[in-house]
């Protein structure tokens, strides 16, 4: 059987193939895998670790933006869904002559409010949204941690009092007991 020659254009469509087929196939690559191939070509673990810190931090940041975005966006669905519901109904009781000419006032009034609100709804959040945003989660994680921290400290607590009331000794103080004798 003869040897196949390939040309440059079909090596590097056959190793890039090969790649992606390798890389649909695996999970990734773990942190000391990544390490290891960068060593290979010369980097040293410190450029690998700021280059991955940095972009867990520009991912954190793509998804607080999405976030924000969906916020403000959900906000003025609701808010037109709102208007579009009671101006609704205020122009059925109008037509039906419930209601009198002011309804046209709370229409026009209100509407303007709504269209002027949907250019902030559908823009790309500001810095000082961003920067809102992400202080609020870091409130909100740390009164998270807060609150674990309080349960796991009652879980313990209460463990040493039914530890005490079965007359049952910690670890701790069987071991101050031995080295006492």
């Amino acid at each position: 059987m003869a040897t196949r020659s390939y040309t440059d254009d079909e090596v590097q469509a056959i190793l890039r193939r090969a790649i992606e087929r390798q890389q649909a196939e695996s999970d990734g690559l773990g942190h000391d895998e990544l390490v290891a191939a960068a060593r290979e070509i010369g980097l040293d673990d410190a450029a690998i670790d700021r280059a991955v810190t940095e972009l867990e931090h520009e991912d954190e940041g793509k998804a607080l933006a999405a976030k924000v975005k969906a916020r403000k966006r959900s906000a003025f669905w609701k808010h037109l869904f709102t208007y579009l519901i009671i101006v609704g109904s205020m122009l059925g009781l109008h037509f039906v002559g419930l209601a009198g000419a002011w309804v046209f006032w709370v229409v026009f009034g209100w509407g303007a409010g709504v269209l002027l609100s949907m250019p902030r709804a559908f823009r790309e959040p500001s810095e000082q949204e961003l920067e809102d945003a992400s202080r609020k989660q870091n409130r909100r994680d740390r009164r998270r941690q807060m609150h674990q921290a309080r349960k796991l400290e009652r879980e313990r607590e209460e463990e040493r009092r039914r530890m005490r009331r079965l007359g049952i000794k910690s670890p701790a103080q069987t071991e101050i007991e031995h080295a006492v004798e």
